[in-house]
């Protein structure tokens, strides 16, 4: 997982730009709640480039802690954040009932088995801390597309996992999490037909035949509108550790 996102940074800095409607929608929603701490440590859980971890910083006015384990994703980051440290979401380096706020935004997504996550960012918050999970939903219609193109390009199904908001909801309350709210952010992602073919093309594990582009580009334009836009669907869940 540490080589891929290695491998990803620059390219995934590169198409953050189709994200940022909907990232900005997400800290819209959480910077009310995180202004409401009049003080603590606030971290950017797995910051990638730290695009979120910026725009909230910037609405907070405080310094943010911008967490990743891959070290190009952190040489970006710094241009964003100035508060970083190298670190695993399943191995937090923080001193237990320390962190005020954790926020995390298309990370967990990466990992069909997310419980021991939750575990360290419960155990790593204060009493009344808060966390603020975000990431890909069920509807989200580019990652549906995905699944169905990957395995003509790939060979296999997308990694991401995406879980029905009632389960991770679930799985949270076990851990001792006490869930606050729950938000769908919709919006429409702009992608050209020909810009997401290049993104295919261009990932280093791509088998991008020629006489694979017709039947790809028939199942993208199902997809991506004569707009060239694609639904985004992202959910929101703001769980608080009370004791």
């Amino acid at each position: 997982m540490l080589s891929f996102w290695d491998r990803r940074a620059e390219r995934f800095e590169n198409f953050t730009d189709k994200r940022i409607k909907g990232i900005r929608k997400l800290v819209g929603k959480i910077a009310p709640f995180v202004k409401s701490f009049e003080s603590g440590v606030v971290v950017d859980l797995g910051c990638g480039p730290a695009v979120p971890g910026e725009i909230l910083e910037s609405v907070l006015g405080s310094p943010i802690i911008g967490l990743d384990f891959s070290i190009p994703m952190l040489g970006i980051a710094k241009t964003r954040l100035r508060s970083l440290i190298r670190g695993d979401v399943f191995n937090l380096p923080f001193k237990g009932g320390s962190i005020a706020v954790i926020f995390c935004i298309n990370v967990l997504s990466d990992y069909a088995e997310k419980t021991r996550a939750y575990r360290q960012i419960y155990d790593c918050l204060k009493k009344g801390g808060a966390f603020f999970y975000a990431d890909y939903s069920e509807n989200d219609e580019f990652w549906d597309m995905n699944s169905k193109i990957y395995p003509l390009v790939f060979g296999m199904k997308p990694s991401v996992s995406r879980e029905p908001l009632p389960k991770m909801k679930k799985d949270l309350e076990k851990i001792g999490f006490k869930i606050v709210s729950k938000h769908l952010i919709s919006f429409k992602m702009k992608i050209t037909l020909e810009e997401y073919i290049n993104h295919l093309s261009t990932r280093p594990e791509s088998n991008f035949r020629k006489e694979k582009r017709e039947v790809v580009e028939k199942i993208a334009q199902t997809y991506i509108s004569k707009n060239n836009e694609i639904g985004r669907e992202f959910f929101l869940i703001h769980a608080q550790k009370l004791e």
